[in-house]
């Protein structure tokens, strides 16, 4: 700021004195002249930038660190290393400002640069392309614990730079228009990342993929008591030497297996009881370069919102919700009742088709199984299905006749066990009642009624029967009269 400052008084001193200015005229050139030197200083802390970074890299190449990324960000490139520093690069992308520079070998720029000697393995300062050296004409060491890091300014119309943080500066060569980078250009690939300073000098930084572990498929968290469960993984990047291990806490057990250098499986038991934790995961690549992760595991919960549910009939689709965090498979008890999908987000919502009912009512047990084993349970259970007439019969052969004496209407059924299926037929067919049957018949009961033959809802034959009561399962009664069984539906 004090160049600018006396550029400034000795501008508005010319103009005073030699009255050959308008305002506005000396108004351009000040704001010209200040729009240049804004230049000069941006260019200054730029060229400082780079000067400070590239000391930082040479510093992390001593050390024995790699790139394990580059990536653009906003007006540069972020260089990241293998113990998660980073570098920031700003201006010198493509490379285009940095190629100006070249007139610095006619006195413009000066073209700061690094060397490596292949002898001690250390990196050194130049000056255009030459050594930069102290007074006692030792090399100035730009790595290691007594390196230093130039910086320049300008100065009364040169740059000037110095070795030993700005207490002395030495007079370069005078300074046009400065636009260059101390590093003009970057290019990578899967391999290296290469450096282009502005004297031509590159320096090549090894670079090598990022150390991850990732698991294949869903990963296990919920567990049930003593449930071992295992899970793949895969390491991306790293070395043929790569080794994982995993730590457990609160009683759970873990334990790893390496198929090869880059893939494994993950082995956990849970406790009894579980206790919610974290499994710890380290991987390394042998070579001093480590992550470490963790897989937070709790205890599997399963349940059905309701206990039981009820169809009618006709049958349909039935929406049962699971509150759950583990993986399971739905299995209904009953052929009636088939899975259709699941709708889950938090809470599971289960879809299942349910069939008509031709028969009595009927209950499906709905099992939710988690690794094979019962987690939880509820049922389904099927109204009876509403029948024309008062009762009707099933005989072994399998058919089940009933007759709706008010309309006149006769049902055929047919039927296979306690399984009824309804079929209307014309009334012209015969039909066929048992009764009456008391209405407090219970299983053992005995009691006089008659099978009538019906045609047409007429009466046509009515044979005298005594009948045992074997069993009674809600409308469903089971007789015999020592000769057949009957299965009667009772309205």
């Amino acid at each position: 700021m004090h160049l600018k400052k006396t550029v400034l008084a000795v501008m508005a001193a010319a103009a005073l004195f030699a009255g050959a200015c308008t305002n506005t005229e000396l108004q351009d050139k000040v704001d010209n002249l200040d729009a240049r030197l804004s230049k000069v200083e941006a260019a200054i802390e730029r060229i400082n930038g780079d000067i400070s970074t590239l000391r930082q890299i040479v510093n992390k190449l001593s050390e024995g660190y790699v790139v394990t990324s580059c990536d653009e960000i906003d007006g540069g490139y972020r260089i990241t290393f293998s113990d998660g520093s980073y570098v920031d690069i700003l201006n010198g992308k493509d490379g285009r400002d940095g190629r100006e520079g070249a007139d610095g070998r006619d006195g413009s720029t000066p073209e700061i640069g690094l060397k490596q000697d292949p002898e001690d393995g250390n990196w050194y300062w130049t000056l255009g392309g030459q050594w930069l050296t102290d007074p006692s004409g030792a090399r100035i060491k730009a790595s290691g614990e007594d390196a230093i890091t130039p910086e320049v300014k300008t100065e009364g119309g040169y740059w000037w730079l110095s070795t030993d943080g700005g207490e002395s500066w030495e007079k370069l060569a005078p300074y046009h228009d400065p636009s260059a980078n101390v590093i003009s250009e970057i290019r990578q690939d899967q391999r290296t990342i290469t450096l282009t300073l502005s004297d031509g000098t590159e320096i090549v930084l090894p670079r090598k993929q990022k150390l991850e572990i990732s698991f294949d498929g869903d990963t296990i968290t919920a567990f049930t008591p003593g449930e071992t469960k295992s899970l793949g993984f895969t390491i991306t990047g790293g070395t043929e030497k790569n080794t994982v291990k995993a730590v457990g806490q609160g009683g759970w057990i873990a334990s790893v297996k390496m198929t090869d250098p880059y893939k494994g499986t993950l082995y956990v038991t849970a406790p009894d009881p579980v206790v919610d934790c974290d499994v710890v995961i380290i991987a390394s690549d042998g070579e001093g370069y480590t992550v470490i992760g963790s897989l937070s595991l709790e205890e599997g919960t399963i349940q059905f919102t309701a206990d039981s549910y009820t169809v009618s009939s006709e049958g349909g689709t039935l929406q049962v919700h699971v509150s759950t965090n583990v993986k399971y498979v739905p299995v209904p008890d009953s052929d009636w009742v088939t899975y259709s999908e699941t709708k889950s987000v938090r809470e599971d919502v289960l879809v299942f088709d349910v069939k008509e009912n031709m028969g009595p009512e009927r209950v499906c047990r709905i099992n939710l199984l988690v690794d094979g084993i019962v987690r939880a349970e509820a049922t389904i259970a099927q109204s009876a299905v509403a029948l024309p007439g008062r009762f009707g019969i099933s005989s072994p052969s399998g058919k089940v006749f009933s007759h709706n004496s008010a309309t006149g209407q006769t049902g055929v059924y047919q039927a296979g066990g306690k399984s009824f299926s309804r079929l209307l037929v014309p009334a012209s067919l015969l039909s066929y009642e048992i009764g009456p049957i008391p209405g407090d018949a219970t299983a053992g009961t005995v009691f006089n009624g008659s099978l009538s033959v019906f045609e047409k809802g007429t009466v046509t034959t009515d044979v005298a029967r005594t009948f045992t009561v074997l069993d009674i399962s809600g409308s469903v009664i089971r007789l015999t009269d020592n000769e057949n069984w009957y299965y009667v539906l009772r309205f």
